[in-house]
């Protein structure tokens, strides 16, 4: 050899390269003894980079002689975890040129198999140990992986029966009795295809990205359309943002209307002062960091829509005591308002997916989840359908907007009145969650704000909720001054036409067009295709249309009908 004679502890960087060196040129050298790789080295196997071997042996050697006695001040200290990972990273390079080694190949996929077991081990201690958070409460069914066809199917109808369905009635009354049924028909059948639709487009997007991380719906418009770029921002994943935040602030809007304009009918006290205690509590409860407490409303929210809907119809049937059967079996002018109604409840397509993601053997059978979308929506319809007529033909023309308030005052009428504001009121902060991250994600990214979002993190929450508390209640506020008890329809129909006709029948036949054009069958497939379109042209007219006419409902009220001459209850 012609290495120097130094002694092991105190040789040099130069030494360690020029024995390295030695190695790559092929010949033979005793330093393996020093290396703690438990399979033999050949010389004609090590890499013919000299550059990167010496690099990456220097580091390795140095480390092996630290742990074999004090470092000589020649020496660079290397810590331990930098000389584990140099060690891999070299011995990963090593298997890669020289893949023919059975040992070497067994040694790399044993250290690669710890790797995983333990990040393994160590997730699932990090979320055993953790505290339930507000994404998890967002959505209950969304956090829980493999859970039964039967539990997605009725997460999906709670979803579309709720607050929402005491303004069916009255959508019946804008359009029609007939053509309210044909309406709940036929947006039933839209909402099942196209809530189909955007779960396939997902599983599709899914399988083709080399991450197989499962999508939100905004990843998934921008895996859809991925050039629709302006200034390096994605505009079809910035309008689904857009629309979730919306649709976050107008559904917390719509419960704030009911609670201000329901709960004086229990006790004797001014709108104003009603609007301004839902404000603070609203606000206490959007401040929180955890909704473990708030897991209760689940059961409370079953109950009250349950015990509403009952004793709205005994309460009809009880009073009126007959249907009345001489009502009007279409109102062409009512239509689009009635419509955007009805697409409040039905067009849920924002919370859809991690109700798919959720379903056990969701990725091996995508019919699994369809078949569930199209039951669910088979009894949505007939729930809010058979509502919506019994309550129309009990209360005739003096249905209101929010059919609560055709009620009595009477002990457990006034219970369910209570009960549902109770239950809206702790759902609010749920369902602003999902609006409120996607407004403080952005703040946090923004170059304008994210340093100081960094700095005062805390603050910078408070700050945003705060603000979108304000707006909701402001928001409340307004309407019911300016339209009074119909405020609570306007507001639907405002929401349900905007953001949920655009979400659900917009979108989801757009990214269902995109998928046949990459898989180039848009010739063979014309009447899906055609299908496709006709639902979009539809899901803008009816956006257009029905927004034009609630802003001009609620910008010129219609003056207060008296009394009907021959009011029935």
């Amino acid at each position: 050899h012609t290495h120097t004679h130094t002694p092991v502890r105190t040789r040099t960087r130069t030494n360690t390269h020029a024995l390295t060196q030695t190695y790559v040129r092929g010949t033979t050298h005793s330093h393996s003894q020093h290396n703690s790789c438990p399979f033999p080295r050949s010389p004609r196997r090590w890499p013919t980079e000299p550059t990167q071997a010496v690099a990456l042996h220097s580091v390795l050697w140095i480390g092996d002689k630290q742990q074999q006695g004090p470092p000589s001040p020649h020496q660079s200290h290397v810590p331990s975890a930098t000389m584990a990972d140099a060690r891999e990273r070299y011995y990963g390079r090593l298997w890669r040129l020289t893949p023919q080694d059975p040992a070497m190949m067994h040694y790399f996929r044993e250290q690669r198999m710890r790797r995983v077991q333990s990040s393994v081990q160590d997730a699932r201690d990090e979320v055993a140990s953790r505290e339930p958070s507000e994404s998890d409460a967002l959505i209950e069914v969304g956090e829980t992986p493999g859970i039964k066809p039967l539990q997605v199917a009725i997460n999906i109808v709670k979803c579309a029966v709720g607050a929402g369905s005491f303004s069916v009635p009255n959508a019946f009354k804008q359009e029609g009795i007939w053509a309210g049924l044909v309406t709940c028909v036929v947006l039933g059948l839209l909402s099942a295809y196209t809530i189909t639709l955007l779960a396939r487009a997902e599983k599709y997007f899914v399988k083709k990205s080399a991450s197989k991380q499962r999508l939100t719906y905004p990843e998934v418009a921008r895996h859809a359309f991925p050039r629709l770029t302006f200034g390096g921002v994605n505009v079809v994943e910035s309008l689904v943002y857009v629309g979730l935040c919306l649709c976050s602030i107008g559904v917390c809007a719509v419960y704030a209307v009911f609670i201000i304009l329901t709960f004086p009918q229990v006790v004797s006290v001014s709108q104003t002062w009603v609007a301004v205690a839902v404000g603070v509590m609203m606000l206490g409860m959007a401040l929180l960091r955890s909704f473990h407490y708030l897991t209760f409303t689940s059961i409370l929210g079953d109950v009250a829509v349950a015990c509403g809907i009952i004793a709205t119809i005994a309460f009809g049937i009880k009073k009126c005591k007959s249907f009345d059967d001489h009502l009007p079996a279409i109102h062409p002018q009512g239509i689009p308002q009635a419509t955007a109604t009805l697409a409040f409840l039905f067009l849920i397509h924002a919370i859809v997916l991690p109700m798919s993601q959720s379903l056990e053997g969701d990725m091996d059978d995508p019919d699994k989840f369809d078949r569930i979308a199209w039951y669910s929506h088979i009894a949505i319809t007939l729930l809010n359908g058979v509502f919506g007529i019994l309550c129309y033909m009990l209360f005739g023309p003096e249905t209101e907007g929010n059919i609560i308030q055709n009620l009595d005052k009477g002990v457990v009428l006034s219970m369910v009145r209570v009960l549902l504001c109770v239950d809206l009121l702790f759902t609010v902060p749920m369902v602003l969650a999902f609006g409120r991250e996607i407004i403080e994600n952005s703040l946090f990214a923004a170059k304008f704000s994210k340093a100081f979002c960094e700095r005062h993190e805390d603050v910078a929450r408070t700050l945003v909720r705060t603000f979108l508390v304000l707006v909701i209640t402001a928001m409340a506020v307004g309407l019911v001054n300016g339209s009074g008890n119909d405020a609570f329809s306007n507001l639907i129909t405002l929401v349900g036409g905007g953001t949920n006709i655009v979400l659900g029948l917009v979108l989801p036949p757009m990214l269902h067009l995109t998928i046949l054009r990459e898989q180039q069958v848009l010739r063979a497939k014309v009447f899906a295709v055609a299908g496709n379109v006709l639902i979009v042209i539809l899901g803008l007219v009816l956006f257009f249309s029905s927004t034009y006419y609630t802003i001009d409902a609620m910008a010129h009220p219609p003056p207060q009908a008296p009394p009907h001459p021959h009011a029935r209850c």
